[in-house]
């Protein structure tokens, strides 16, 4: 498993590697140039297709947003700071807003911009995007930080919470199938 240490060394080296892992756990049929893929994140199933290149920009970018959220943790943004700002922000009627409220706080130019370009790589954009496809990406990214903050020293948390985002990021350009447990 990676320890915090290793993902400063991770890079291109390891896309192809994780993109074979990829196609084994959920690859279903070969396309040109690509794979169809039926995903499973939490109890969603859902059905998506990309080609090898698109998703070994999507690998890359998911390690890179793992890398600023370590920075983002280590400026200072703690497990304290994430809780009063999700707690002070639950709101029954709307289920989103601690989560958009904690992203709000920690997005970064840098965050900010592999959001950006993961839309490229998964070919969303517009209102698509706005809507569907960063409110997906944005609530992984919540999740995934969460994880982080509980049990960041835990060396085995790290490749965890980089397949659930890559995971989380192939999900926003895809169809949905019926739950897991269906």
């Amino acid at each position: 498993m990676l320890a915090i240490s290793e993902f400063a060394l991770l890079n291109e080296n390891c896309d192809e590697e994780l993109l074979e892992r990829i196609k084994s756990d959920f690859g279903k049929e070969e396309l040109e140039n690509g794979m169809y893929y039926e995903v499973v994140l939490q109890d969603n199933r859902f059905a998506c297709a990309y080609t090898d290149n698109e998703m070994k920009n999507i690998i890359s970018t998911c390690i890179k947003i793992i890398k600023e959220l370590i920075n983002i943790h280590d400026s200072g943004y703690s497990r304290e700071n994430f809780d009063q700002t999700s707690n002070a922000n639950n709101d029954e009627e709307n289920l989103l807003k601690p989560i958009f409220s904690v992203y709000l706080e920690i997005q970064t130019p840098v965050l900010r911009a592999l959001i950006d370009e993961l839309a490229g790589y998964t070919r969303t954009g517009g209102a698509y995007f706005m809507l569907i496809s960063a409110p997906c990406l944005i609530s992984t990214i919540y999740g995934v930080f969460d994880v982080m903050l509980n049990d960041y020293d835990d060396k085995d948390i790290w490749f965890s919470c980089l397949y659930f985002l890559i995971r989380g990021a192939m999900k926003m350009n895809s169809q949905s199938l019926s739950s897991k447990n269906e």
